[in-house]
């Protein structure tokens, strides 16, 4: 699960079939909708990692940015693509490849693509 810096008991997660991706509070992911808040990280040959979604329905859809937008969505290429940025007391931003932007979090619990760095912690890591 990944949780904004300031806000850990939120986590990023898919919230419905459009591809929207919000961070709500972790006891609201429950049930079969717990595996919406389970990311995988797989590494690129360009140094850059994708984050597949979990979700129960299998899916297996990825983070993408679409500048100032970000979801998840079926598909490959840059816009898929995050290089991680070390980030102070363990927290990493994520700097999409294709627009230069940062996932970031809105006091509204949405994610965006911002011009400054956001960070993130890992959080409830599964075996």
């Amino acid at each position: 699960m990944l949780a904004p810096q300031d806000k850990p008991d939120l986590w990023l997660g898919d919230l419905d079939y459009h591809g929207l991706v919000v961070c709500k509070a972790s006891r609201l992911w429950y049930g079969e909708g717990r595996d919406n808040a389970v990311w995988q990280i797989t590494n690129n040959n360009d140094g850059s990692v994708s984050l597949v979604n979990m979700d129960s329905q299998g899916n297996r859809e990825r983070l993408l940015s679409t500048r100032e937008e970000v979801l998840i969505s079926e598909g490959t290429g840059d816009a898929f693509n995050w290089f991680r940025v070390a980030g102070p007391s363990g927290t990493f931003g994520l700097k999409n490849k294709a627009t230069g932007r940062y996932l970031a979090f809105t006091a509204a619990g949405g994610v965006l693509g911002a011009v400054n760095a956001y960070w993130w912690y890992m959080v409830n890591t599964l075996p």
